[in-house]
């Protein structure tokens, strides 16, 4: 008996920040050639019908937190499952290839797959409107609880919300290679998605007839003081935003801001740290390279640095 589609022919991406580099492009394009009647749809800053970046900004307090930090996977995590959750279709980080069409994934009502023996990836991941897996998985950004806990990567809370919710049981499918359902979902073997392992180096050797996709795991994401504040600052922000303490750049004055003139004073947050204009010229300039803040009068005279 031939299986029915329940989930579109569609891949979203999400993209924050710069241009995409040609590698993205270079990912991008497998998806087409593999798919090439798949709707391919970009999810950014930009207002469309699948997407209300403004609107949505206001309704997550961690997606405000992340974006203002320009912590662009974390921004697409919950990005990715509210899309997911109010349209459904297939979602892809644009450091994946495609090896292969996804029709026989279509039948599925939520797919995923294992990236090691103790948890799953939401790299690639199916679902159909408002499953209720998505709902869950946004119920855990949208009600506050990865403020509190220590979960922070999407693969640890995923994994929590199946074994809390479906009793899943995580095993290496590298030495047992099966499919395994819970309920209407089901989490594909590592060698479907995920052929080889984060930190270890890709082979061809690791390519079987199965697999679909291959993540190389780019995590461009990384560095030492977003991981800190992803850590330890994460559990502290509700707290501090409430008390008004919050540093300079992920607390800047709105009365300030909305009732001067750009040309009077304004402030320009950087990777760096922040600087601040008076009359044009950046008279006070804030680093925090490496856990350590200096400031500058006129971005060139140092003042101090604890």
């Amino acid at each position: 008996m031939k299986k029915t589609s329940q989930l579109p022919k569609r891949l979203f991406y999400v993209w924050f920040g710069d241009d995409m580099p040609a590698d993205v492009h270079a990912c991008i394009q497998t998806w087409k050639l593999a798919m090439p009647d798949y709707e391919i749809i970009k999810i950014g800053e930009e207002k469309s019908e699948w997407f209300d970046f403004k609107a949505t900004l206001e309704q997550c307090q961690w997606l405000k937190a992340v974006y203002d930090r320009k912590l662009w996977a974390y921004v697409s995590d919950y990005v990715r499952l509210k899309v997911l959750h109010d349209y459904g279709g297939i979602y892809l980080d644009t450091d994946v290839t495609a090896s292969k069409s996804f029709d026989p994934l279509l039948s599925a009502s939520l797919f995923v797959g294992f990236q090691s023996p103790t948890e799953v990836n939401g790299a690639i991941i199916g679902g159909v409107k408002h499953h209720p897996f998505l709902k869950s998985m946004l119920d855990y950004y949208e009600k506050n609880e990865i403020f509190k806990g220590p979960r922070h990567l999407l693969p640890e809370i995923m994994t929590y919300i199946l074994k809390r919710d479906y009793n899943f049981a995580p095993f290496d499918s590298r030495r047992v290679s099966k499919i395994t359902r819970l309920l209407d979902i089901i989490i594909y073997p590592e060698e479907t998605f995920y052929p080889f392992r984060y930190g270890e180096k890709f082979s061809d050797n690791c390519l079987t007839k199965n697999n679909f996709s291959i993540h190389w795991w780019k995590a461009s994401w990384r560095n030492e003081e977003d991981m800190e504040w992803l850590k330890t600052g994460r559990l502290t922000y509700l707290e501090k935003l409430k008390q008004g303490n919050l540093p300079p750049q992920e607390n800047i004055p709105q009365q300030v801001t909305s009732s001067c003139p750009k040309w009077l004073y304004r402030v320009k947050r950087k990777s760096f740290g922040v600087k601040y204009y008076i009359f044009g010229l950046p008279l006070i300039v804030v680093r925090k390279p490496r856990h350590r803040e200096y400031v500058y009068l006129f971005n060139t005279i140092p003042l101090y640095g604890k």
